[in-house]
């Protein structure tokens, strides 16, 4: 079955003559992946399963025990929880007139920020603060490292430990200034600074790029007219890191993405 990336699907099965079914979701190369087995005989079994980025999923319904071989199979999707467009925001440098502001050379992660005077919401659940990555990330979630995170490859990042992760441009940044704006329409998060991968090697990358959180629940990330970085992971997860979405397109000097929820 085919399904936008991010996607939920959720999967029933109801044995029809009292059997006891189980739903196993397969690989590309249709090696079993997950088994869905709660109901025990003449149950009904049902799972969610999110798509990833190769745009499909496949499962089997399988008999467990009982002589029977009927059942009756639903699917349905329910579509990414945020939908990706080409925005119009413009990029504003706010770091003249802002209400917090730092300045590293090494990796590092802000003490808990709060977003106050926006009420926001993110993947359905109200926030109040954020800790900011001089990465090219931000977290709602608890979070106690040091910031010397490796980006994954893409979301979700079930390696870590915290979610809620908005990520505009998540590489090893180096030299930033991070500025942040408030207000209780819209919450700007700028970064800027060069990658630390082109520094390793002598050369100077500019990061320029900015995530702006708004009222209404979207979400932008610009560019600025400056921004060279390549190969930065781009994209956000829920706090559980089951939702979540992904660009797989390298973000251009002046460019924008809209992220808007849908609901």
């Amino acid at each position: 079955m085919r399904a936008a990336e991010g996607a939920a699907v959720t999967l029933d099965a109801s044995p029809l003559g009292g059997e006891d079914l189980r739903i196993v979701t397969l690989t590309r190369a249709e090696v079993p992946a997950r088994s869905i087995n709660d109901a025990g005989a003449g149950g009904a079994e049902s799972g969610v399963v999110r798509v990833d980025a190769s745009g499909f999923i496949a499962f089997a319904v399988e008999r467990v025990a009982g002589a029977g071989a009927s059942f009756s199979l639903a699917v349905t999707a329910e579509a990414p929880a945020y939908a990706a467009a080409a925005g119009s925001t413009a990029f504003v440098d706010v770091c003249a007139n802002a209400d917090v502001k730092f300045t590293t050379d090494e990796r590092y992660i802000s003490t808990a920020t709060a977003l106050a005077p926006l009420a926001f919401s993110f993947f359905g659940a109200a926030e109040t603060t954020m800790k900011v990555s001089t990465d090219g990330w931000l977290t709602f979630d608890t979070y106690s490292g040091s910031g010397v995170e490796n980006a994954p490859l893409s979301f979700p990042n079930t390696g870590e430990t915290f979610h809620a992760v908005v990520a505009p441009a998540w590489t090893w940044l180096e030299d930033v200034t991070v500025c942040i704006k408030r207000s209780s329409t819209a919450v700007t998060i700028e970064w800027k600074g060069v990658d630390g991968f082109g520094a390793f090697l002598g050369e100077t990358v500019p990061a320029e790029f900015e995530t702006v959180l708004h009222a209404n629940g979207t979400i932008d990330f610009v560019y600025g007219p400056n921004h060279a970085v390549t190969g930065a992971v781009v994209g956000m997860e829920d706090r559980l890191a089951d939702a979540f979405v992904n660009v797989h397109e390298e973000p251009v000097a002046g460019s924008s993405i809209r992220w808007t929820p849908a609901n």
